[in-house]
């Protein structure tokens, strides 16, 4: 079984986010989960696959932003908690959905479950 880790490299601008989203997939063996924008022009560029992987890509990654730009953090959780959300095909599994009404009741509502793959929560 694969164990699933999640990195994380945040920088500024977009370019340096490509830079760096490119370098850490050429690296190693990881799926890029997408990136995050903040305030400020800062983007967090996430990867996802087991742990050796993610440190190489996050690291080659790192060194490539800092030839064009700078790296503002590095990070990489080796087996994230089920409480972040679990990890599954390449989706971070932490989005709400909302009720379905039962029964054609608008004001009777069910429990539903967001199917990912092996990712499933559910909600009220």
């Amino acid at each position: 079984m694969e164990v699933r880790s999640l990195g994380l490299v945040e920088t500024r601008g977009y370019v340096a986010a490509i830079e760096a989203a490119d370098a850490g997939a050429k690296a190693a063996n990881v799926e890029v989960l997408g990136w995050e924008n903040a305030d400020g022009g800062l983007i967090t560029i996430r990867f996802a696959g087991d742990v050796a992987a993610v440190r190489a890509a996050v690291t080659s990654a790192s060194a490539a932003v800092q030839r064009i730009g700078k790296v503002y953090a590095v990070h990489v959780i080796a087996r994230p908690s089920g409480q972040l959300g679990v990890i599954s095909h390449g989706i971070i599994c932490n989005r709400k959905v909302p009720p379905e009404p039962r029964d054609g009741h608008p004001g009777r509502q069910q429990e539903r479950t967001t199917l990912k793959g092996p990712c499933r929560q559910k909600f009220r």
